[in-house]
């Protein structure tokens, strides 16, 4: 993991608080192993004038649609932070509530929705927090005796969680959990099967301590995955295979409801994956982090002989799946898959047209969650 920072920046940021946490996001948005598919959220503690002249504890925290690697000032809405205190008091809070409570909390009516985890950002007692769903650090917590794992490579310094969906519920479970605690002990938290934060009154250290520790997640990988236990195997497309994937294409495209750009990755570890006998089981597993749903979906498509024709099959699965955990409140989406797996030939990524960008992201991400084993 390499640390990004850049001392000729500071210059120009000044003591400008907010101007610093979005150079320290942006850092850590180009790191694609920490923010897949722009995921992660920070903020900063301060102060912000109102109408009344009368000064304002504030929360400057990452917006709803904003990326961390393009981030700018207006993507960090200031929000009462004695409100989102109080909202943290609470015992209970829906959804749909709390969402509405954010924009009621923020000082501009017209900025961005504050984050879904602004009262977790809040409670954290430090100036500056970072949270990133650090490629590495999941993938050890989703392993078994995962936070076994992560507890001999972190020892006290990170305080180590169960997965609690974010929201109202993740904050009153860190809020219980660090009651009692001497904050000062800690560098980060962990939440399995989700990621990391970290957190200090200089911008700097907090930056530092995420690289750091991700950093030993990753050594910890490398030390303990045996590299031989890695599929690889050659290509074998031909010109017949080339015109299925042009088919696949089309078919995928008016699932989406829009063009769509697809890629076949026929790299040794991708065709040596999709060779497995159990590639299948292992492809449809699901994500990394049940927060990569919103992008990757649940589960990957599988194909044999003819992807086009097989597309349907992904489809009818997918709306079982749906209709098997939906509410009322719920609405199926398109049913295009995201990625997938060509048995014997490679792996596939689609993205819509608007998308196109994030497509070499999708892939390396997928490759790293699904070639990286780890000893247990």
């Amino acid at each position: 993991m390499r640390n990004r920072w850049d001392k000729s920046r500071l210059e120009e940021i000044g003591d400008d608080e907010v101007a610093m946490r979005v150079f320290t996001s942006n850092l850590l948005g180009e790191e694609e192993d920490l923010v897949l598919h722009g995921g992660g959220n920070t903020s900063v503690k301060g102060t912000a004038e109102t109408v009344f002249g009368e000064e304002e504890k504030v929360l400057f925290v990452k917006g709803s649609g904003w990326d961390l690697r393009t981030i700018e000032a207006a993507g960090f809405p200031p929000v009462r932070l004695d409100y989102l205190l109080r909202l943290g008091d609470l015992k209970s809070l829906s959804d749909s509530e709390m969402m509405r409570q954010l924009r009621l909390a923020l000082l501009d009516p017209q900025g961005p929705t504050p984050s879904v985890e602004a009262i977790l950002h809040a409670l954290i007692p430090h100036k500056y927090v970072d949270h990133s769903h650090a490629d590495a650090v999941v993938t050890i917590s989703n392993t078994p005796n995962g936070d076994e794992h992560l507890k001999q490579i972190y020892g006290d310094e990170v305080l180590i969680l169960p997965y609690i969906m974010p929201g109202f519920i993740l904050a009153r479970q860190v809020a219980e959990a660090t009651r009692d605690l001497d904050w000062s002990t800690l560098k980060g938290i962990v939440l399995l099967h989700h990621g990391i934060f970290t957190f200090h009154e200089d911008a700097k250290i907090s930056y530092d301590n995420m690289i750091k520790l991700v950093a030993k997640a990753e050594d910890f990988i490398t030390s303990n995955t045996d590299t031989n236990t890695v599929a690889h195997a050659e290509s074998n497309i031909d010109g017949d295979d080339c015109l299925q994937i042009v088919k696949l294409r089309r078919a995928a495209g008016k699932l989406f409801g829009n063009p769509v750009l697809v890629r076949l990755d026929t790299t040794q570890e991708a065709t040596g994956f999709a060779s497995l006998n159990n590639v299948a089981d292992l492809a449809t597993c699901g994500p990394l982090t049940p927060d990569h749903t919103i992008h990757a979906k649940a589960f990957a498509a599988v194909f044999d002989a003819e992807p086009a024709a097989e597309l349907v099959k992904f489809e009818n699965t997918y709306r079982e799946y749906f209709q098997e955990h939906a509410t009322d409140a719920h609405q199926c989406l398109d049913t295009m898959p995201r990625y997938g797996v060509w048995k014997n030939k490679g792996m596939f990524i689609w993205r819509g047209i608007e998308n196109a960008w994030k497509l070499s992201v999708t892939l390396h991400s997928t490759r790293f969650v699904l070639f990286n084993r780890v000893r247990h």
